[in-house]
């Protein structure tokens, strides 16, 4: 009697996937022999939400030409300039 061959698997890996294989195994196995996808989670809001307000934060001095005070304040950025004189250079 002949035994059967086995066939071999072939995945495609990615660091997602990679990282879904340490996290959970079975997870990896059922997505990659098309049973069950774990479901994407939803994009954290609150880094959007600190980058908003220190964006409106420094936006405000950066309007004015001034440095923000956790600048100011320090000694050794007395005489920094941050921001270009024109508007042309704010945007760059």
């Amino acid at each position: 009697m002949k035994a059967k061959s086995e066939s071999k698997l072939v995945f495609k890996v990615s660091p997602s996937s990679l990282s879904l294989m340490e996290n959970c195994f079975r997870c990896f196995w059922l997505d990659k022999h098309k049973v069950w996808k774990r479901p994407k989670g939803g994009f954290p809001t609150l880094p959007s939400g600190i980058d908003s307000l220190l964006k409106k934060h420094f936006n405000k001095f950066r309007d004015r030409g001034l440095l923000p005070p956790e600048l100011y304040n320090n000694h050794d950025c007395k005489n920094l300039r941050l921001y270009g004189a024109t508007y042309e250079e704010k945007e760059i």
